[in-house]
């Protein structure tokens, strides 16, 4: 996930994997507003995620292998310079706790503005 910040209402972009709804790209494009979901796409777990940012857009992949990546969306977020990056999960009840495995995480900083396909 991306976010403009960490108040509940930030503007952010995220890719989603869910058992009941597969895996999808979420983002909401202004503080305070509703959030926007691409159409879902099966995937089995475990699997990997990629956020990428080049300005203001964002686009969200999925890949089986972590080679080959599909693009599950993509949005204009308008960001600043310095935002807030990591791991989203929850189980959407407060009280039934959730948990999982990330593994192979990283945050990188490039110049690049080509976008994985």
């Amino acid at each position: 996930m991306l976010r403009e910040n960490s108040e509940p209402d930030s503007t952010y972009a995220a890719v989603l994997v869910t058992p009941a709804n597969g895996a999808f790209f979420q983002y909401r494009t202004a503080k305070g507003d509703a959030t926007t979901n691409s159409e879902s796409s099966t995937i089995e777990t475990p699997c990997w995620v990629r956020l990428v940012r080049n300005g203001n857009t964002v686009a969200g992949f999925i890949s089986h292998d972590g080679q080959t990546w599909n693009i599950m969306g993509e949005s204009s977020i308008p960001l600043s310079p310095s935002i807030t990056a990591g791991m989203a999960l929850t189980s959407h009840r407060t009280d039934l706790p959730n948990s999982a495995l990330f593994d192979s995480v990283a945050v990188e900083k490039t110049h690049e503005t080509k976008v994985p396909r």
